[in-house]
C-alpha cells in the first residue's frame, strides 16, 4: 500500500524539468532496445510530464487559434457535459423510456464531442492530438533514461539505482550504464556519486 502511495505521488508531482540541458540533451538519445521501450516510456513519462504537457497545451492553443470555431465545438461539448453530469434533477434522464446510465452518458458525450470537433475544425484538432502523441512518444522512446528520472518513477528501486553496493571501475561504470541505456554525463555521475559514497564508508 506504501508503495502504490508513493507511486501514485511520484506520477502527481508533475515537475518541468531544464530543456537544454535534460529534455533536449543531444548526447542523451538513442534508439531504445525492444525489451528496454516499455521503461522508457513509462519513466520518461513521469520524469518529463510536465514538458509534455506544455508541448501538449501549445499545440493545442495553437491549433484553437487558427481554428476559432473549433472553441464554439469545445463549448458545446462543455455544455453539454454540464447537462448530462452537473444539472441536478429529480428524474433521471431517458431515451425512448431507457435510463441513460453513466457510461450511455459518457458514450453519448465521447461521440457528440468527436462529431462536433470534426465539423467545426475539418480534422484540424485530431491531428493536433496526433502531432502531440507522436512528438511526446517519439521523445519518450528515444530519450535515455537518467538517473534522476529513474528515482523519480521508480520510488520501489530508486535506492538501488543510487546507492551501489560497491565501487566500480572506470570500465564496470560505463558498462553498467550503457545496460540502463544512460547517457555519458549520466555515466559520469554515477561515477562521482559511487566515489563519494565510497569516501563516506571509508570515513
Amino acid at each position: 500500500m506504501e508503495g502504490n502511495q508513493r507511486l501514485a505521488q511520484a506520477v502527481l508531482s508533475v515537475k518541468i524539468q531544464p530543456w537544454v540541458h535534460e529534455f533536449g540533451n543531444r548526447n542523451g538519445f538513442s534508439l531504445p532496445q525492444p525489451d528496454t521501450l516499455q521503461q522508457r516510456l513509462m519513466t520518461n513519462g513521469v520524469y518529463y510530464s510536465g514538458n509534455y504537457l506544455i508541448i501538449w497545451t501549445v499545440i493545442m492553443l495553437f491549433t484553437l487559434l487558427v481554428n476559432p470555431w473549433a472553441i464554439v465545438g469545445i463549448g458545446c461539448s462543455v455544455g453539454l457535459g454540464y447537462y448530462l453530469f452537473l444539472v441536478p434533477r429529480t428524474m433521471p434522464l431517458r431515451i425512448n423510456d431507457t435510463e441513460l446510465t453513466p457510461i450511455h452518458k459518457i458514450v453519448i458525450l465521447a461521440v457528440v464531442t468527436l462529431v462536433l470537433l470534426v465539423w467545426t475544425s475539418g480534422f484540424a484538432l485530431i491531428w493536433a492530438v496526433g502531432l502531440s502523441c507522436a512528438i511526446i512518444l517519439g521523445h519518450a522512446a528515444t530519450r535515455n533514461r537518467s538517473l534522476k528520472a529513474n528515482k523519480a518513477a521508480d520510488p520501489f528501486h530508486s535506492e538501488e539505482l543510487l546507492v551501489p553496493m560497491r565501487v566500480f571501475s572506470d570500465t564496470e561504470t560505463v558498462r553498467e550504464g550503457q545496460d540502463m541505456n544512460l547517457s555519458q554525463v549520466d555515466i559520469q555521475q554515477m561515477r562521482e556519486y559511487e566515489l563519494r559514497s565510497a569516501d563516506d564508508k571509508d570515513a
